[in-house]
């Protein structure tokens, strides 16, 4: 297992520090409204890009060898059915808020990004099979590559004086680069022999955790899209550069070890007494190092903030320390979902998250009445403290799980 996690820990690494000097310098060159523009694109991007983690990818790691071919052919249809329709409904929400903020360069880039789904597309399922046979080196490898060309080509185009463009071109123009790696990782064409799996089985399992990603999607993103709302698009720009700054590297950490956690778990979920074994050894040996490591960045923050992005950003940084110490909570609610997912208890995640969402945003919303750095404290608070209890609930689910199959065991050898 840590052997996995290294190897999500050397790709963070490389991509820090390439992601280290993209924020240092655009915090130093563009001005507030332009990371407020850039904000609102790649806001409406990632919340929709949610669709592609719709669940089906889970189905696929988590089916059986003899359901495996059939379950890809319908993963494949699907996907490129959502993707395509990802790409029509972000023009559309692109135009929307072009309209709604008159400003053209906004619509043109979110219609841009659209692109990306449909270079999305042809690759997925090739990297369901590459997670379901655990080859997280290449895994991290191409998301290495990518993410270090994407904050390049950002740096390069800030330089060339692109503005808020600098921050959305890398996306699309790097997508190829992902692509090309997985389908050259692992060649995957459908069998001609295999009967497509009944699209209802894997919905059946895949809609829960859709929902899911989307509660979550909201929560990390809806918060922009409140700030900007209810206090403009400079302030907007300060809450994004204080979100980067601060738990930008925290959500890469906790992304890292649900990656790899999913496919560990999922490889004992017939039997919940192992899952629950499982669980509970990540938990202390995975989880709690990574929180720890959260932590000592949050205490770092108040130092390196006004020496890495600038003076103007030192009323900033006690707000950075802030909201990345709050990420420590979400490496335990992860391992929770992932444990939920590889036991199929996915109705139960979708409950745990939304009800971790509302109460994120409605706390943010009320704190927002008042400043930015008012809200930024009750944010980190309220979802710190909504996501431990997520996590309490996860663990208790997969116990029950663990009991109720003990007790039925007992019964049949009885």
């Amino acid at each position: 297992m840590w052997r996995f996690i290294g190897y999500y820990g050397v790709s963070e690494f490389a991509q820090r520090v390439t992601r280290i000097a993209t924020t240092v310098l655009l915090a130093r060159m563009l001005s507030p409204m332009d990371l407020g523009i850039a904000a609102m694109a790649i806001t409406c991007f990632e919340m929709l890009r949610v669709g592609t983690n719709a669940g089906i990818g889970q189905a696929v790691i988590r089916a059986t060898d003899a359901e495996l071919a059939g379950t890809c052919i319908t993963a494949s249809r699907a996907m490129w059915a959502i993707c395509g329709a990802l790409a029509l409904l972000q023009t559309g929400v692109g135009a929307m808020l072009g309209l709604g903020s008159d400003r053209s360069d906004v619509f043109f880039m979110i219609a841009a990004l659209a692109s990306v789904y449909l270079m999305m597309a042809p690759g997925l399922v090739q990297t369901y099979l590459i997670q379901r046979a655990n080859d997280h080196k290449v895994i991290t490898r191409i998301a290495t590559q990518q993410a270090v060309a994407d904050n390049v080509l950002t740096i390069v185009f800030a330089l060339a004086g692109l503005g808020a463009w600098s921050i959305v071109l890398p996306k699309i123009v790097t997508c190829p680069i992902w692509l090309i790696g997985m389908r050259r990782a692992h060649a995957w064409t459908a069998d001609p022999t295999a009967e497509a799996a009944p699209l209802r089985d894997v919905l059946r399992y895949a809609l829960p955790v859709l929902g899911a990603e989307i509660s979550t999607a909201a929560r990390l993103q809806l918060d922009k899209v409140l700030v900007g709302v209810m206090l403009g698009v400079e302030a907007l720009g300060i809450y994004y550069f204080i979100f980067n700054a601060g738990i930008g590297l925290s959500l890469s950490l906790t992304i890292a070890l649900s990656n790899v956690l999913y496919p560990y778990f999922a490889a004992v979920a017939s039997a919940p007494d192992k899952l629950l074994q499982r669980l509970d050894r990540s938990l202390v040996q995975h989880a709690l190092p990574f929180a720890a490591v959260i932590l000592v960045q949050a205490a770092l923050a108040p130092i390196y903030v006004p020496i890495l992005f600038g003076t103007k950003w030192d009323s900033s940084a006690w707000l950075v320390a802030v909201l990345c110490a709050s990420a420590a909570a979400k490496v335990f609610a992860d391992a929770g979902t992932q444990a939920l997912r590889a036991a199929g208890a996915t109705v139960r995640e979708l409950q745990g998250t939304f009800a971790v969402t509302i109460s994120s945003l409605s706390a943010l919303a009320i704190a927002l009445r008042f400043d930015l750095a008012t809200a930024v404290v009750v944010l980190a608070i309220v979802s710190a403290v909504a996501q431990l209890v997520f996590a309490l609930m996860a663990r208790h689910c997969v116990a029950h799980l663990s009991d109720r199959e003990s007790t039925h065991g007992s019964k049949v050898s009885t």
